[in-house]
């Protein structure tokens, strides 16, 4: 009989098949003795790609509703009780965030399945980190802390090395280890790194939620504005994202004054099939994020495999995968200057200056961001055995990625 590694997630949404709430619930279905399941309610009708419904078992358990109390509350009676009945076929459980629904979770999977393993991933940005360690507390977060002891999770996971650093000691003073696991991204169809460098284009690729504050990709167009004609010039600067038409709009009302600013700039919507999107990547000689707060930010380990040059705030795994900015370009949040410097120096560097750091990138995430790996690094932390030999890598016929 195999064992069974399954996810759940209170509110999912169609892209996180993509990324790491569904990812790692894929990669376990192709270890040998294991699958995966998926368990969910719908924060928006969500059709799992074809290839990934013949791998996971898919449990959805209905709509969850707004972000209310009440419903709240109806989501965790809805998994709950889907505990009642599952919990003792599941060897090792992943919950998210760190909520009194998931304490109580926690406590009744290992009350239903005392063998079984239970861990949370925080996908904890800084600002989460701020509000944890932090003197003053409200009382709910006073009730969180006594909970979360006492709720019997056996490990907590963070993203990045930064986070990790930050609350490995908060943790463990309450006998919580903690594990760094990753966004991971694989890519299984073909691709050849060095002839893809060969044909980057002079292009600036940014992709996320346009015009959100957590974005902030209104500071990417201000350092456009700063920066002269002759250094813009020749360049595309191409913004992808739900939200595209109003946030198209305030780039016109924007770039108003600077003509040589708006002539580069190009605002496209949200790109679902994930192959006209990687090309864009493959295009791309630079990708910028622009982020005020990450947890990890998939579309960076993304944008990096396919040979991407990073510019980016210093946030989320920005970090970790330029080996702390040694290859890539790293500004604090909301510093305007300092991202107008970066691009304008990246702008007129030779490319062969960036092709020698984008490959490393590329090769620090095939070798460290790995999804079997990481999965692999998961189950080692559970003391859980993998296996032997792990599916063929053809098998795969889709690419992985956070939430």
């Amino acid at each position: 009989m195999s064992k069974v590694f399954a996810t759940y997630y209170a509110r999912l949404f169609p892209a996180a098949f993509h990324k790491g709430v569904g990812r790692i619930a894929y990669h376990f279905s192709g270890f040998p003795g294991w699958e995966g399941w998926l368990v969910y309610s719908e924060l928006e009708p969500c059709r799992a790609p074809s290839d990934y419904s013949s791998r996971v078992s898919l449990h959805n358990l209905g709509e969850s509703g707004t972000a209310s109390k009440v419903a709240r509350v109806a989501r965790a009676g809805s998994f709950l009780a889907f505990l009642l009945k599952q919990a003792r076929g599941i060897d090792l459980l992943n919950l998210y965030d760190l909520r009194p629904e998931t304490y109580l979770a926690a406590f009744l999977y290992r009350v239903l399945n005392p063998t079984g393993t239970s861990f949370i991933k925080l996908d904890m940005d800084q600002r989460a980190v701020d509000m944890l360690l932090a003197d003053e507390k409200t009382p709910q977060q006073r009730i969180n802390e006594w909970l979360l002891p006492r709720c019997r999770v056996d490990f907590v996971t963070v993203e990045t090395r930064q986070i990790e650093v930050q609350v490995r000691d908060w943790f463990e003073l309450r006998g919580i280890p903690v594990h760094r696991v990753p966004i991971g991204f694989t890519y299984s169809g073909p691709f050849d790194i060095e002839r893809t460098m060969g044909q980057k284009e002079r292009l600036i690729v940014s992709v996320g939620r346009l015009g959100t504050r957590q974005k902030h990709n209104e500071l990417l167009v201000d350092a456009i504005c700063q920066l002269p004609a002759e250094v813009v010039t020749g360049w595309q600067v191409v913004f992808i994202g739900p939200g595209a038409s109003q946030f198209a709009a305030w780039v016109a009302e924007r770039t108003a004054q600077h003509p040589h600013a708006g002539a580069v700039i190009e605002v496209i919507d949200a790109i679902r099939d994930r192959e006209e999107l990687y090309d864009w990547y493959r295009r791309a000689r630079v990708f910028c994020l622009t982020s005020r707060w990450e947890s990890f930010c998939t579309v960076l380990a993304e944008a990096l495999y396919f040979g991407c040059y990073l510019i980016s705030t210093r946030v989320g795994a920005a970090a970790d995968l330029t080996a702390d900015g040694a290859d890539g370009r790293l500004v604090e949040v909301e510093d305007g200057a300092a991202l107008a410097q970066a691009l304008g120096e990246v702008m007129t560097a030779s490319p062969e200056t960036l092709e020698a750091a984008a490959l490393r990138c590329h090769e620090r995430v095939k070798r460290e961001f790995d999804w079997e790996r990481i999965c692999r690094e998961l189950l080692a932390a559970a003391g859980q055995p993998s296996s032997a030999r792990p599916w063929h890598a053809t098998a795969c016929a889709l690419h992985g990625s956070s939430r």
